[in-house]
């Protein structure tokens, strides 16, 4: 996970997600329409056992935040695609 100072509770470090969005943004505004969460430790998450239940959302979004950004925003494009939007090509 991401270490990250906390100004505000004076804690020196906390661990946290990063988020990538995919969106639209005409310069004044930013519209998104899909997120990920990104897990920056890549090796073992705690808490995690090995007889968890492969077919529920939680598993996905876990097998999700494994993988880095470029590996996820193939997905998102095409999930974002699928769901009506025009991305738009300069």
């Amino acid at each position: 996970m991401d270490r990250s100072f906390d100004h505000a509770s004076k804690r020196r470090f906390y661990k946290d997600f990063r988020i990538l969005t995919l969106g639209w943004s005409d310069g004044a505004s930013f519209m998104p329409n899909d997120f990920s969460l990104i897990h920056s430790k890549k090796s073992k998450i705690n808490g995690v056992s090995g007889n968890i239940d492969k077919r529920n959302s939680g598993y996905k979004r876990l097998e999700e935040s494994l993988q880095t950004a470029p590996e996820q925003i193939p997905a998102m494009v095409a999930c974002v695609c699928l769901q009506g939007y025009v991305l738009p090509t300069y």
